[in-house]
């Protein structure tokens, strides 16, 4: 890796409730191959740790990265974000609201970007129902807390002026309904479900 490289800050899924730092290893060395710095953040779990806990921690990470730049040979103004499912809802909401200008970036896979959305009845049967996970991560229901929720929401931490994403998402999700992306998608003024060809989304 050359000095100075931009890096890849990566937070995995697990429902907020379990740690899968593992199923990055089949991700990671694609952006490390290709001249990235690449660190994976491991966040605390729930229900011994609810929101904002594991987001602020997040935060912490991306600057505790930034003091150790020169000992990892990364460029601290650089970086990049991206998560799957547990972990898109970090990394978006860190994006979005922390206006951090080292963030240039984010490229999200199947994210939960709307939480009372989410935790309506699926109507597609195949789809899980996410309410309980989003209780057990905000100790509250959706009825007993709804600013909370709205806290949890990136979609509703969208500003006027916000870093670029990639959203990716699979059609037939069973685990987080495509749903969750459009009204993102539509909120950045980005075409929804558009397939187009990709080069290297990293660079």
């Amino acid at each position: 890796m050359s000095a100075k490289a931009p890096c890849a800050v990566v937070l995995h899924g697990g429902s907020w409730q379990v740690s899968r730092l593992a199923e990055q290893g089949c991700l990671n060395p694609y952006p490390a191959a290709r001249g990235y710095g690449v660190v994976t953040v491991d966040d605390r779990l729930a229900p011994q740790w609810r929101f904002p806990a594991n987001r602020d921690e997040v935060t912490d990470a991306i600057n505790s990265l930034k003091t150790r730049a020169t000992e990892f040979g990364i460029d601290p103004e650089r970086l990049a974000l991206a998560g799957r499912l547990a972990g898109d809802q970090l990394d978006l909401l860190t994006a979005y609201a922390s206006g951090d200008p080292a963030i240039k970036g984010v490229v999200a896979w199947y994210a939960p970007t709307d939480r009372a959305v989410a935790c309506q009845p699926p109507g597609d049967p195949a789809v899980i129902s996410a309410r309980g996970f989003f209780k057990t991560y905000l100790a509250l229901s959706l009825d007993e807390a709804p600013a909370l929720y709205e806290a949890a929401s990136p979609l509703n931490a969208v500003a006027a002026k916000t870093v670029p994403i990639l959203l990716v998402h699979g059609e037939q999700d069973e685990f987080v309904s495509p749903a969750q992306s459009a009204p993102l998608a539509a909120k950045l003024a980005v075409p929804a479900c558009q397939s187009i060809a990709l080069g290297n989304p990293w660079l």
